[in-house]
């Protein structure tokens, strides 16, 4: 489990902060760093000092000066109750032998730094950032005229402080599915979850779709909710080729103890335009018949009615 949780955060951690990237991006001879490991996990006890080094690389061909510096990973917009989010920060426990270093192009430095955890933390996980950021001299000259792309890269610290860990995922009711889709076509599945735990946990969702005689699954990839968050996973999916009217829903696996909790069910149907349009207007037509020919049927039920009070 802790395997794939880390590499599931690497891959998080690299979409984490863009700026360097959009660098790269908009200037072929902006700033190129690189820092290892791109997630930080600790174990650890309250009370415990902690240490541990990134390795950070100057991947220019000049000078380049660097410096650190932490802050909240938590965002605003997705917690669940403001009043408690600083209950889950660990910035404050983050800090460095220096803040500011000189690269030599191509040059790689092992860069310490301190976690201290107060001796009355929270049992649980508690997260940080570090943010490694350079400045090339031409950028500087830009920053007098007002423009500028500061390069930066961000490293996630997960912290879990040892002591009671309540590992609790909640689905929050949305539509998942189009109602309608022809076989074969992408669509993009929805799912809205709240971590109401104290730690964060590793989502792991698969889609199940049941028609008479077949079963389609699909698992997507996982996703990493940090403690007092909602997120909303989604992500793209193909509908199976084999038409039907489908009960799906989607399933999903978190936690160390593997706990398995579904969405709620609904109907998909699949099936080519032509087909649909004929299922549609096939209802239709009986739906109108039946209204037209309503009093014919109130009194074929009324003469069963009366038969069967006759037999009694």
């Amino acid at each position: 489990m802790l395997r794939k949780l880390s590499l599931v955060l690497l891959i998080l951690s690299t979409l984490a902060l863009p700026l360097g990237k959009k660098a790269l991006a908009q200037n072929p001879s902006a700033t190129e760093i690189g820092v290892a490991p791109a997630i930080v996990e600790i174990a650890a006890n309250p009370g415990e000092a902690v240490s541990r080094e990134l390795v950070v690389f100057n991947g220019t061909k000049t000078n380049l000066p660097i410096s650190l510096s932490h802050k909240s990973l938590l965002t605003t917009e997705d917690i669940i109750d403001a009043t408690s989010i600083n209950d889950f920060d660990a910035s404050r426990w983050i800090s460095f032998d220096r803040e500011a270093y000189l690269f030599q192009p191509k040059e790689s430095i092992k860069i310490p730094f301190s976690i201290n955890i107060p001796a009355d933390a929270t049992p649980g996980g508690h997260y940080a950032q570090v943010n490694i950021r350079g400045l090339t001299v031409e950028q500087s000259r830009g920053l007098l005229n007002g423009g500028i792309i500061v390069p930066e890269i961000g490293v996630s610290v997960l912290i879990n402080v040892a002591g009671d860990i309540n590992e609790k995922l909640e689905t929050i009711p949305t539509g998942l599915f189009p109602i309608y889709s022809r076989p074969d076509t992408s669509n993009i599945m929805q799912l809205k979850v709240q971590n109401t735990g104290n730690t964060h946990v590793l989502v792991e969702p698969k889609i199940t779709m049941r028609t008479f005689g077949y079963t389609f699954e699909k698992t997507l990839s996982p996703r990493l909710i940090l403690p007092n968050t909602k997120k909303s996973i989604s992500e793209e999916w193909e509908t199976p080729s084999r038409l039907g009217i489908y009960i799906a829903d989607v399933s999903y696996r978190y936690g160390n103890q593997g706990v398995v909790s579904h969405s709620h069910k609904e109907i998909v149907i699949v099936m080519p335009d032509i087909l649909l349009t004929i299922f549609i207007t096939g209802f239709g037509i009986a739906g109108y018949y039946i209204y037209v020919k309503r009093n014919n049927f109130n009194k074929a039920v009324a003469v069963l009615l009366n038969k069967n009070k006759n037999k009694k």
